[in-house]
């Protein structure tokens, strides 16, 4: 008799909500920048200016070590002080608002877990809150809204 009255309540609390969730592999990852755009927004000076400094991180792929013990956490990829705030929204898809030092938010990504061994992000962020806070009349000029900058990373396990 107990277990009939226990059955119905197992059914009401499912053991996950994401069932098919890829766990990745514990050790060394590096990641790197594969594109980088700017959005049509951003006038033709400014693209001039600031792309070739994005592309710089094209060329420069960084490694950590990172141990997901058994279960996947996008906050232990980060570096740096802006976390994204990482929200999953399927079995391996995550959504984050990247956020300024006042808490704005600045930026979006999607990260999603390819397999054990690849995951992929697809981040965007406005540059002007990026890049001068202050909100300077004649940098707004320059990153009016809309100016934005669409990055793509893969993250890669080396073992």
């Amino acid at each position: 008799m107990r277990f009939l009255l226990f059955l119905p309540l197992v059914s009401l609390f499912p053991l996950s909500a994401f069932a098919d969730e890829i766990v990745p592999q514990d050790g060394a990852w590096t990641t790197q920048m594969t594109e980088v755009t700017l959005t049509e927004a951003c006038p033709a000076e400014t693209t001039a200016a600031v792309l070739p400094q994005f592309e710089q991180s094209l060329e420069q792929p960084s490694t950590r070590e990172v141990e997901f013990g058994g279960r996947f956490d996008p906050n232990l990829l980060e570096e740096g002080e802006r976390p994204y705030g990482w929200s999953q929204t399927g079995d391996n898809t995550w959504e984050g608002a990247m956020l300024s030092d006042g808490d704005q938010k600045i930026g979006i990504a999607t990260l999603t877990v390819q397999s054990d061994a690849l995951i992929s992000v697809l981040g965007e962020v406005e540059l002007a809150p990026m890049l001068n806070p202050a909100e300077d009349p004649d940098f707004t000029a320059m990153f009016p809204p809309g100016c934005s900058a669409q990055m793509t990373f893969q993250i890669n396990h080396d073992g």
